[in-house]
């Protein structure tokens, strides 16, 4: 500012052309910005984004009406069939409309209450903020004209503005600084919130460069380097947020890699989980069969032997115990008891099952809502109790996307019952059928067509080393509940 303040008020008739070229700029950021954060929502359901990216359509729309209006660039008295007060007018709206769409974001963001509750995103929604944002911007052009006899008079002429336009000058400086504030006491601060403010930083320089240093006077030196702030203010979004979509991007196939090779490891366990069973189990199961049939032809005979068939029974019981061994050694041996024992805070748990199950819950249109949780702790293992919960909820999704209509998601809790803290995970499915009510993580159960019930097997698995136990039940107003009970740590608050 200081560079150009002692050539701020020389005309420079060179600008007017130049101004197609800069619109088309700012339209080309604009329409990028929103389109990235529109995919943000998509990935993570926030309407706070929706907010921000109806904020740069509308200022990208508007900016092509307000060269389309400004006399002498396309027109000598603009293509919009105007007057002079119409690009003022436009230009009025616009310096309003991009910081109370900040302000909007921000307020949107605060509005987060607990329990939290994620929901997928909805492509209606997203679409609907292209249209409105662009029906917005057709209503503001159409209405600048007739607007423009009833308000005060902006401009004297096609360059200098009346005094009325300082009311817009400090109402936009006024609505800048609010949405500065807003979004700084924005708590958890994101790298987001951080280039906003550098953006609105940006809008208020434009602002004071073009209604102080230029007078408000168009086409001159002040309010072309003005325009050029204005440019920043628009780029800087687009920018971070083409850096941040690489940066995660290359996260995520990183992510995919490790979860690939993550799979391949677990589908070798269980192959040799398998093998295992059937290698241990051969022998005592073949033991049984043959002191069964022994049995039976001790009982056969026209003068049943009780003596040996009672020891071919008492075999066949030793036999049986013996198995039960050999599943106990092989469950320790693939880690029943907990290997990292420590304090988990429940809500902790939750939140992070419901971030894990996110991606499959929006593939399957369900929502997840997680309850408060202060101050409930488990001891054990949080990467095994993690994945004993993730496993109910990935069954709960499952079930639910068979399911045709209805309101779809998935309920995360945790309560105190005593010494114990219970975890829950209901859903709104078509609930459980009576065998798995009587024996609800069985190995190999499964309610769903095709599956063979190994997370229901493997959550029972963690959750009985942990020295709890799991319990299932059809909710009345439909859909099934399953709760974990799990000794409260010691020094719960």
């Amino acid at each position: 500012m200081a560079v150009v303040a002692p050539v701020a008020s020389i005309q420079l008739d060179i600008i007017a052309p130049l101004l197609p070229a800069y619109v088309a700029v700012v339209l080309m950021f604009d329409v990028f910005t929103a389109t990235l954060l529109i995919s943000q929502y998509v990935a993570v359901g926030a309407p706070a984004l929706l907010a921000l990216a109806a904020a740069y359509l509308f200022n990208g729309f508007t900016a092509v009406a307000w060269a389309a209006s400004f006399p002498g660039v396309l027109a000598p008295e603009g293509l919009l069939g105007g007057d002079l007060q119409t690009t003022a007018v436009i230009a009025a709206f616009r310096r309003l409309a991009f910081p109370l769409g900040l302000l909007a974001y921000a307020l949107l963001r605060r509005r987060a209450d607990a329990p939290e509750v994620w929901r997928p995103w909805s492509p209606t929604t997203a679409v609907a903020t292209v249209v409105v944002s662009a029906l917005a911007a057709l209503i503001v052009t159409g209405a600048a004209g007739g607007l423009s006899t009833i308000v005060p008079k902006l401009m004297v002429d096609a360059r200098v503005p009346t005094a009325a336009w300082d009311f817009v000058l400090w109402a936009g400086i006024a609505a800048t600084l609010v949405a500065a504030v807003a979004i700084a006491r924005l708590r958890p601060f994101c790298v987001l919130d951080l280039w906003l403010l550098v953006a609105l930083a940006a809008f208020l320089v434009e602002i004071a460069m073009l209604g102080f240093l230029a007078d408000g006077v168009r086409l001159s030196v002040a309010w072309g380097a003005g325009r050029l702030f204005g440019l920043v203010a628009v780029a800087v979004v687009a920018l971070a947020l083409l850096v941040d979509t690489v940066v995660a991007t290359a996260r995520s196939v990183s992510k995919l890699a490790a979860e690939v090779q993550a799979r391949r490891a677990r589908e070798a366990s269980l192959e040799a989980l398998g093998a295992a069973i059937a290698h241990e189990l051969n022998q005592p199961l073949t033991a049984i069969v043959t002191s069964a049939e022994a049995a039976g032809r001790w009982l056969d005979r026209g003068n049943p032997d009780l003596l040996r068939a009672r020891e071919r029974l008492a075999a066949i019981g030793a036999e049986g115990a013996r198995a039960g061994r050999v599943l106990d050694g092989l469950r320790r041996s693939f880690g029943r008891g907990p290997s990292r024992d420590g304090l988990v805070d429940a809500g902790s748990l939750l939140a992070s099952v419901a971030a894990l199950a996110r991606a499959e819950a929006a593939g399957a249109r369900v929502a997840i809502d997680r309850g408060a949780a202060t101050g409930l702790r488990v001891r054990g293992d949080a990467d095994q109790l993690r994945q004993a919960v993730l496993n109910l909820v990935v069954n709960a999704i499952e079930a639910m996307a068979l399911t045709p209509g209805g309101r779809r998601i998935v309920t995360l809790s945790a309560r105190a019952e005593g010494a114990a803290c219970v975890l829950s995970v209901s859903d709104a499915g078509p609930g459980l059928p009576p065998a798995l009510l009587d024996m609800p993580a069985g190995p190999f159960q499964s309610e769903k067509p095709r599956g063979m019930g190994l997370g229901l097997m493997i959550a029972r698995t963690i959750v009985e080393g942990h020295g709890g136990r799991i319990m299932a039940a059809n909710r009345p107003e439909g859909g099934a509940v399953f709760e974990i009970a799990l000794p409260r740590g010691n020094d719960n608050v």
